[in-house]
């Protein structure tokens, strides 16, 4: 038949699809286990269990639903209507609103809890995430910085600094989620670098800060 014609080139081009390798498959879980919301609510969790107090789980749950859960639901939101490609938001240009929900909401959320007298460390480490927000959306006007490895390096820090010693092997999660931005063709390596520096280097200055001027991170 004729229209079966028509379709026979295309049928003997087409070629199978080719099966994912086993180190792609881990690559897209690690970014999804650690993406930049979830760090927030484990940062977050961790610091609380580590004062150990009912309030500081109340305001763990607080900053989690302003700067975490609200800003999801946004991108989730407009992932349906089809304003944005994914979830993850890979194409730059389409950053720009979902970035300042973000930062509006995490100053928000900050804010409330540094006039309220929340625990410490809670506000060190929700300061510290709007000016993680704040850098992002600069720089994702010019250039694809990994925000994986920003949010990675900065929240590995923070643990660090507040476990010391033995939460040393946190650090590791700084390779681990370049090579995983790297390995799923979302960032170059330049890309990962550029934002695991910066996650170090705000949250160093925020940290030596807070040295100077509160009582650190002291539970």
């Amino acid at each position: 038949m004729e229209l079966e014609s028509n379709y026979l080139p295309a049928l003997e081009t087409s070629q199978p699809l080719a099966p994912t390798h086993w180190d792609v498959t881990i690559a897209r879980w690690v970014s999804r286990m650690f993406s930049p919301p979830l760090l927030i609510v484990l940062g977050l969790g961790l610091a609380a269990a580590a004062i150990g107090s009912a309030s500081a789980w109340l305001w763990a749950g607080f900053y989690t639903l302003l700067a975490v859960l609200l800003p999801v639901l946004y991108i989730v939101w407009k992932v349906r209507q089809g304003e944005i490609t994914d979830f993850h938001i890979k194409l730059r240009e389409q950053r720009l609103r979902p970035m300042l929900v973000m930062l509006v909401l995490s100053t928000m959320g900050w804010l409330v809890m540094l006039a309220s007298s929340a625990p410490y460390p809670l506000i060190v480490f929700a300061g510290a995430g709007v000016i993680q927000v704040a850098f992002l959306l600069i720089v994702t006007q010019r250039w694809k910085i990994s925000g994986h490895s920003t949010a990675a390096a900065g929240f590995s820090i923070f643990i660090f600094a507040l476990f010391g010693l033995p939460a040393a092997p946190v650090l590791l999660l700084i390779p681990l989620i370049a090579w995983a931005r790297i390995r799923r063709n979302r960032h170059e390596l330049a890309q990962t670098i550029a934002g695991s520096l910066a996650g170090i280097a705000y949250m160093l200055v925020v940290l030596y800060l807070v040295s100077l001027h509160g009582p650190g991170l002291t539970l």
